[in-house]
């Protein structure tokens, strides 16, 4: 490889690295995403907020390490904090990043937030993300579920695909998120199934 062919390579490698506002691609497996096009979002203000926001999720899997959600910050940098909760409101794992300033953008900016270690999960509990920041122009990227499902679609349970709380009350739209695992060294769990015995060498589930 010529020396100009790896100084091209640097550099489309650190274009996919990172974001603006520093913002870093994600660490981990990719097992959970809602992100729909861009003309299906819209933003709100976390900084402006009078009440608590929240999104609940079913994680669908045993292992939370990391998420990601989409900002634009039109602002100075300053912090955003970050509290998991399990559904008896436990304080499972927090973090806060910093976040640059983000020229506002259609759709927001995805951003990556590593827990401080992988915590076990249920995937057929409700947990919560508490999101926190006092930065005035700090806006996060929702949808309206109903357009991201379908309106022939199937009924499921609205956490699956994610539910926004501000306060109190439940909205009907869902922040753009993504859910990941560092690592699953145990084996998988299946609920709600039973087994039956075809032979000695067959099981129907």
């Amino acid at each position: 490889m010529s020396r100009l062919s790896q100084i091209l390579f640097g550099l489309i490698s650190l274009v996919f690295m990172l974001t603006p506002g520093g913002a870093i691609f994600a660490h981990g497996e990719l097992f959970y995403e809602i992100n729909p096009d861009r003309y299906f979002t819209k933003p709100y203000n976390i900084g402006t907020s009078l009440s608590a926001v929240y999104l609940l999720f079913e994680p669908q899997n045993d292992h939370l390490s990391s998420f990601d959600f989409w900002f634009d910050n039109g602002g100075d940098a300053g912090n955003i904090n970050f509290l998991v909760r399990n559904d008896a409101g436990t304080l499972l794992s927090s973090r806060t990043i910093n976040i640059g300033h983000i020229p506002v953008t259609s759709g927001g900016v995805r951003t990556h937030v590593d827990l401080t270690s992988q915590i076990s999960v249920i995937n057929t509990k409700i947990y919560s993300v508490e999101i926190r920041s006092q930065l005035p122009n700090l806006q996060i990227y929702y949808a309206n579920r109903v357009e991201i499902v379908g309106y022939q679609a199937q009924a499921i349970s609205p956490y699956l695909i994610g539910v926004v709380k501000i306060g109190s009350a439940e909205q009907v739209f869902t922040f753009k998120y993504a859910l990941y695992e560092v690592s699953d060294t145990t084996a998988p769990v299946i609920y709600a199934t039973s087994t039956v015995n075809l032979s000695p060498t067959n099981t129907k589930i």
